[in-house]
């Protein structure tokens, strides 16, 4: 009796084991086939949103990197977090009515922790359908501005330091962080920017004749107080600077080591005259 019970348990063991191993078998043949749509990889850079189809649709946890598991029937939208680079060449009207070409390009990137209120509010193909447009308003905004000629020496500078004024207000409203703009290309009309060029060259010129003049008027007045010293020295010494000059001169010369003549005139305005005698 023992040996028929012993025998029924192993039988029912047996089959058992035939059911798990069978079960298991379907489990992975299963997991196998259906693998790549109950898993999405997250790599580096990127984060998902889980949406059910069944169960309140977007939720609100972020899916950071690796292997993410998901419903067959539910999705994982993956964003890229990392910076993203658009660039573009736009026409835009300048204050004074001319169209200049801007080539730009623009550095953004979504913020991580609002992932979910992005997707639920413009969707993955968000670059396309908010950030282009609100960079390209900003742009022109700031060029309308200006003058073509304002734009010509200086729009790089003005526009990197306003787009963060203008983009402020954008910036608070959607989940998107815009870093930067740079300005690669300017394209004035040919006739323009001839015409700028040659003012630029007519004010180089105009400001080295002002330099010129501004020169010339100092030494005329350093001549000036030159000749008032002078004027002022002969009538305090009652004696001519010409003539003091030449005293001068041959108190030097007759100070030096070689031999030499000097004959003094006898009037008033007779001034040195040198021989040398070593010739």
């Amino acid at each position: 009796m023992i040996k028929q019970a012993l025998n029924k348990i192993d039988l029912t063991l047996h089959r058992q084991r035939f059911r798990i191993t069978l079960t298991s078998l379907v489990v992975a043949f299963i997991t196998v086939l259906c693998w790549e749509f109950i898993t999405v990889p997250i790599y580096a850079g990127y984060q998902g949103v889980y949406w059910s189809r069944f169960f309140g649709g977007t939720k609100n946890w972020i899916i950071t990197e690796g292997t993410a598991f998901k419903l067959p029937w539910d999705q994982i939208i993956v964003y890229d977090v990392r910076s993203n680079v658009f660039e573009d060449t736009t026409g835009f009207l300048t204050k004074d009515g001319l169209v200049i070409y801007v080539g730009w390009v623009s550095r953004f990137a979504v913020m991580p922790n609002r992932l979910p209120e992005l997707h639920r509010t413009i969707g993955p193909d968000y670059a396309r359908v908010v950030v282009i447009p609100e960079i390209t308003n900003a742009i022109r905004l700031i060029i309308s501005r200006f003058t073509a000629e304002e734009i010509y020496s200086t729009i790089e500078w003005t526009i990197r330091k306003d787009f963060q004024k203008e983009i402020k207000e954008t910036e608070q409203e959607l989940p998107i962080n815009y870093e930067d703009v740079f300005i690669v290309k300017l394209e004035l009309p040919a006739d323009v920017t001839k015409g700028i060029e040659n003012k630029k060259v007519a004010e180089q010129t105009l400001q080295t004749y002002v330099y010129k003049l501004a020169s010339q008027e100092q030494e005329r007045k350093r001549q000036v107080i030159e000749a008032t010293g002078i004027k002022e020295f002969e009538k305090i010494s009652g004696v001519s600077i010409l003539k003091w000059r030449g005293l001068a001169v041959t108190s030097e010369l007759a100070s030096s080591p070689n031999s030499k003549i000097i004959i003094m005139g006898t009037g008033e305005k007779s001034l040195p005259l040198l021989l040398n005698a070593d010739k």
